[in-house]
């Protein structure tokens, strides 16, 4: 990322190789997944939305063209362990909805929120599916249209565990 002088963009896009149990995870939606990771001081802030953080620039947004590599060697204990919380965190979350009303308020003009689309999504349509059909329809849209199946089995380990149902929370 050298130029002659300083970069047009506030931040950048990198897209994430997940690697887990020493296998990369490049099918079921897990790749590539583009995320803000680069960040020019002063212009970036990030916004609590609960379970979830996003950040908001202020400028334009670039992408960069080489992988950043996110391997988790804390083994099955630990992503159990985690995933336990998120879900207990989603199921609050759920309930109360103050993370979505976060994140609305932290939409300016001139500002780039990451995930904007994703949230959309999640607010006009996935919020209103039944809770018990949701771990369907997002094993079958990661494991069958995603070709998780095409990965080794630790696709399909990580994508049963983020399609728990809501009961799995308590």
């Amino acid at each position: 990322l050298l130029t002659d002088g300083e970069p047009r963009e506030a931040a950048f896009y990198l897209r994430r190789r997940f690697v887990w149990m020493g296998r990369w995870l490049r099918h079921g939606g897990y790749y590539p997944v583009d995320e803000l990771q680069l960040f020019r001081h002063g212009l970036c802030r990030v916004v609590d939305a609960g379970l979830r953080e996003y950040n908001a620039v202020q400028g334009t947004v670039g992408r960069l063209r080489h992988d950043l590599v996110h391997e988790s060697r804390k083994g099955l204990a630990y992503w159990i362990q985690k995933h336990v919380m998120y879900a207990r965190r989603e199921a609050e979350e759920q309930f109360n909805g103050h993370g979505a009303a976060r994140l609305r308020a932290a939409a300016q003009p001139g500002v780039h929120l990451e995930g904007t689309g994703r949230n959309r999504f999640r607010e006009q349509a996935w919020n209103r599916v039944p809770l018990f059909v949701r771990p369907l329809l997002l094993f079958t849209y990661r494991y069958v249209i995603r070709l998780g199946f095409a990965g080794p089995f630790e696709t399909f380990f990580v994508t049963r565990s983020h399609v728990r149902p809501p009961s799995s929370a308590l």
